[in-house]
């Protein structure tokens, strides 16, 4: 499918074309739900981790701080985080009181993410029990070193490449872009631009490193603001696979041919 030929917000996704070495520094998946506040305690989560323990056997707890901005100002609480992940690290599930998400930073396919996300959901179903749903979120972090990309005109669209195709690029220290919109699935929030070295727009998600970078985010998402949803792990792995090609079809949209065969695409 020729990028000038299809809409990245609406339809169908282009077909999938495996990238050997796929620029990925981060996918993720998270799903909110109504507090359920046993969570917080280790007793509580001990039947869910028993059910992912051979696939996800290293744990631990922690205590993260968060900020409500309230009529006084800002407000600081602190709450309690489980983390599981595999033998190498290279994918963690978060538990919260009210949230799972899973994430990879070694990602292969889009039918093994969304495999491995079907086998979580359905541990919390069958231990946590979480009855309804409040977001869906799907969300793909690429990066590339500068020195790897090469001309940057030639691996992105011109509207991506904006500023950083001109001359004034010898000149920057970073330049960052973001868009939000509506689309069939929620809200598309991308980000985009060129780092320093040791920059990043959220080190959680995708660490610092030491040369300058150029970064591609896309975060596909929806809230039911009017009431939440029923929590069904078949209906959820589906929403996340239509976000996913949804991120997808961005992705495919503002990079060019040229990009795909850098990274291993075989067109």
């Amino acid at each position: 499918m020729d990028s000038e030929n299809f809409d990245p917000l609406h339809g169908a996704a282009p077909k999938e074309i495996p990238l050997s070495k796929a620029p990925l520094a981060s996918v993720l998946c998270q799903v909110r739900f109504p507090d359920i506040v046993q969570v917080r305690d280790i007793n509580f989560i001990g039947p869910f981790q028993e059910k992912l323990r051979v696939s996800y056997p290293l744990f631990s707890g922690d205590i993260v701080q968060t900020f409500n901005i309230v009529p006084e100002g800002l407000q600081a609480s602190q709450d309690q985080l489980w983390r599981l992940s595999d033998a190498d690290a290279n994918w963690r599930i978060s538990l919260g009181a009210n949230f799972i998400a899973l994430e990879t930073k070694k990602y292969s396919s889009r039918a093994d993410f969304l495999k491995r996300l079907s086998f979580v959901l359905s541990a919390l179903e069958e231990t946590i029990r979480p009855t309804h749903v409040w977001r869906v979120g799907v969300r793909y972090v690429d990066r590339v070193e500068t020195s790897s990309l090469g001309n940057i005109r030639d691996m992105l669209r011109h509207e991506m490449a904006g500023l950083s195709a001109t001359e004034l690029r010898h000149a920057f220290n970073h330049s960052v872009s973001e868009v939000a919109c509506k689309v069939d699935e929620g809200t598309l929030l991308v980000k985009w631009g060129i780092l320093p070295a040791n920059g990043s727009h959220e080190p959680e998600v995708m660490p610092p490193i030491n040369d300058e970078s150029w970064f591609l985010d896309i975060d596909v998402a929806h809230e039911y603001r009017v009431g939440p949803r029923q929590f069904r792990v078949d209906e959820l792995v589906a929403d996340a696979e239509r976000k996913a090609e949804r991120c997808y079809s961005f992705f495919r949209w503002a990079v060019t041919d040229e990009f795909l065969r850098r990274f291993g695409g075989e067109l």
